[in-house]
């Protein structure tokens, strides 16, 4: 019995070995035209004449989209934008007193989560805390999940790569990557919706695509994280 095993896996070797040998020919002789195609056009050290006017074209391109893009914000803010009733300073007083009854309605929750004989439902009837530009902090339903085209906490850039169909690479940026992050550096659980209200807050808007960018100090558990985000700009 032991000499059938030894031939057949003869077999199985030789057919394995010749169908790798053929494979290693495929992929030395195929080419990936996507990939290739997408790290020449954006290969900043080009040389070839048409890659770098092309290159010339699209840097002009977005530079003249940029400066169209601030103009008509100035202009939308100048003639469009209604100002806002509330003067700077009264806000800011506002909204220093508004984070210190927020601060104290969760410390209150975290402590009663430590007696004895607590459920969630006890919490079950209490209002839902809205976030400074109007809407509902915390929860799923009708939870905005905006577009981001950066994101760092501390000054360290925070992503995960997806890969295209092509072979291409890109970073994306979410709150939730950035939950993920501080979770694990505070060892608390930190939701992505809370830091998505903290931007919301901080950017005195929930249609982060209307700013440039926000920056704002997220804490938790007596640590600050400095988050900043750069939106992805709608393309409406």
């Amino acid at each position: 019995m032991s000499e059938v095993f030894g031939v057949v896996k003869v077999m199985v070797s030789d057919q394995i070995n010749r169908a790798n040998k053929i494979a290693e020919e495929i992929a030395n002789s195929r080419v990936n035209v996507g990939k290739v195609v997408h790290e020449i056009r954006q290969d900043e050290n080009a040389t070839d004449p048409e890659v770098k006017k092309y290159q010339e074209f699209v840097a002009k391109a977005e530079a003249a989209m940029e400066d169209r893009r601030k103009k008509i914000d100035e202009h939308i803010k100048t003639n469009l934008v209604k100002a806002s009733e509330m003067s700077d300073e009264v806000f800011e007083q506002k909204k220093a007193e508004y984070l210190e009854l927020k601060k104290g309605a969760q410390s209150a929750q975290k402590l009663a989560a430590l007696i004895p004989g607590f459920t969630p439902e006890v919490f079950a009837d209490v209002p839902a805390l809205q976030t400074l530009s109007g809407g509902t902090a915390g929860g799923a339903t009708g939870t905005k999940r905006p577009r981001l085209s950066f994101l760092s906490v501390n000054g360290e850039e925070v992503f995960v790569t997806k890969k295209a169909d092509d072979g291409t690479e890109s970073k994306s940026y979410t709150f939730t990557n950035a939950a993920a992050f501080i979770s694990k550096a505070a060892g608390t659980k930190v939701s992505p919706s809370d830091l998505s209200a903290a931007a919301f807050e901080a950017a005195k808007t929930d249609d982060l695509s209307t700013v440039n960018d926000v920056e704002y100090s997220y804490s938790v558990d007596g640590n600050s994280y400095m988050v900043k985000v750069i939106p992805a700009q709608s393309a409406e």
